[in-house]
């Protein structure tokens, strides 16, 4: 993730969900992805085959990506740690599930 990149996500309350989030672990088909979810609110970080990582907040029937502060650039990264690095620059405490064979 680059250094002093400030982002934002818009028309969603970040401070409506818990800080402390487990976020378990899952593929599909040609998916990967790691998520948190509770009744109507989740995070959600995946893939799609080669393309990058992606953040996902969820609040209802709003979905929402995070945004570079000002600018219309959104965050992905080919490496989970810095999607996760990313929540917590955001103020979540966040655990990674891994998968179980």
């Amino acid at each position: 993730m680059k250094n002093q990149v400030k982002y934002t996500v818009r028309d969603i309350d970040l401070s409506q969900f818990p800080k402390k989030i487990k976020l378990k672990y899952g593929e599909d088909t040609n998916r990967k992805f790691y998520e948190w979810t509770s009744k109507e609110k989740a995070i959600v970080i995946q893939k799609i085959g080669s393309n990058p990582y992606y953040v996902f907040f969820i609040d209802g029937e709003t979905v929402r990506m995070p945004k570079e502060h000002n600018r219309d650039v959104y965050f992905a990264t080919t490496r989970i740690e810095e999607a996760v690095k990313l929540l917590e620059t955001l103020g979540f405490q966040v655990e990674i599930e891994e998968a179980t064979q």
